[in-house]
């Protein structure tokens, strides 16, 4: 929504597409309905919920307008195979799943969403997770109200041989 609202001005002119992905079919299929609850929408803006949602029994529907964005599909963040064809990212949102794995598990992840992002991409955990111990590739980098990692433009410099 917050894409949507700034390829009106400050991104005029952008594409994106919003790539969500659970391990669980279940996970998937309600995502896909775009019904929240109260709860899950407690921090949507006044007008973006006029805006981008409307009343679907005890719940919110998200706007249709919104929906040809995002595409839901089963990831298995575990199998490599899968993860190699994760490219070109500008932005990763991982909030709440490391957490789950192990040290090698984590650090193999890591370094997938790594490879998948482009120079001077973010890669966002959630509140209680870091990379502390798992990557020094990425460099910490605080926002109002937001911690990420960024992934700096490698720079390829030639020098002259002496």
């Amino acid at each position: 929504m917050i894409l949507l609202e700034e390829t009106q001005t400050t991104l005029k002119g952008w594409t994106f597409e919003v790539i969500a992905t659970d391990l669980n079919d279940r996970s998937i299929a309600k995502a896909q309905e775009g019904i929240y609850n109260d709860y899950a929408v407690r921090y949507v803006p006044p007008d973006f919920m006029r805006k981008y949602f409307t009343q679907s029994g005890s719940g919110f529907r998200v706007s249709d307008s919104v929906r040809p964005y995002v595409t839901f599909t089963r990831l298995n963040m575990l199998d490599d195979s899968k993860m190699l064809f994760m490219r070109g990212i500008d932005a990763i949102f991982c909030c709440n799943v490391l957490i789950y794995f192990d040290g090698k598990s984590k650090t193999r992840t890591v370094q997938h969403f790594y490879n998948a992002l482009l120079p001077n991409g973010y890669f966002f955990l959630g509140q209680s997770e870091s990379l502390y111990g798992i990557s020094e590739k990425f460099r910490l980098v605080h926002f109002p109200g937001a911690t990420a990692y960024w992934k700096a433009a490698e720079s390829i410099q030639k020098t002259g041989a002496a």
